[in-house]
């Protein structure tokens, strides 16, 4: 298990990084798989780290790899939305709704199909054969800051387009220091914790848990994870 070590990162930066994927995988309340993956890119700012726990449901049919679906591109992840809890559509209806040209959807629908979630017919009409919905029931997003809290979260909030819930991250002492600002963070729905010199997490605001505002970046953060993310099991060594 390794966080991806991004140039220009500050050291304690990525220790802090480091520190909070440990401790997440240490909350005995997630019962079901969670995926955890750094440096997550969906359109709006990278997220530092993303956590998620499945809901049972496949993105692709049983004995698939999400990496069939090949690149993680936003096209995609559109078409994939557009689709969502639907059984019949028209390529024309996805091409209006994803604002993508129908050749571009030709193309998503293309993949879909031998991965055997679609059936496209010749005049245009797509029969879903693999219910596709999002494979998590929540996805949590976290700016880490050694110092700057207002740029983490302004960068927090921009997450909330893909994540349930999104948090601010920070040493301890910085965040304790927030806590006369806590109506900010209550205003905007941002977390906040705080993590001390052993590693460990305080929360000083969890959050409420919220729809993401694009299903379509919530598609891709979701191919994302599974195409990149890693199973936390903690009897490994500590990340690196």
């Amino acid at each position: 298990m390794r966080v991806r070590n991004t140039v220009g990162k500050p050291r304690q930066e990525r220790r802090l990084v480091r520190d909070l994927w440990l401790a997440l995988g240490k909350d005995s309340s997630a019962k079901d798989r969670r995926l955890i993956t750094s440096e997550l890119d969906c359109f709006q700012g990278v997220a530092d780290l993303v956590s998620a726990t499945r809901n049972g449901q496949r993105l692709v049919p049983m004995g698939m790899s999400p990496r069939a679906l090949g690149p993680s591109s936003f096209s995609i992840a559109k078409v994939l939305s557009a689709l969502s809890q639907r059984k019949v559509a028209g390529i024309r209806t996805i091409a209006q709704t994803t604002g993508l040209t129908p050749q571009t959807v030709r193309r998503q629908l293309s993949i879909l199909r031998e991965l055997r979630i679609i059936k496209l017919k010749p005049n245009g009409t797509v029969n879903v054969l693999h219910q596709i919905g999002c494979p998590f029931k929540e996805i949590d997003a976290y700016e880490v800051k050694v110092r700057d809290w207002k740029s983490g979260l302004r960068q927090a909030l921009n997450y909330r387009c893909f994540a349930n819930r999104v948090f601010l991250a920070m040493p301890l002492n910085r965040a304790n220091s927030l806590r006369e600002h806590l109506g900010i963070f209550r205003r905007f729905n941002v977390g906040l914790v705080g993590i001390d010199k052993n590693g460990a997490l305080v929360w000083l605001r969890k959050g409420r848990r919220q729809r993401p505002i694009s299903l379509a970046r919530n598609f891709l953060a979701s191919i994302r994870l599974l195409q990149s993310g890693s199973a936390l099991n903690f009897r490994s060594s500590r990340p690196s």
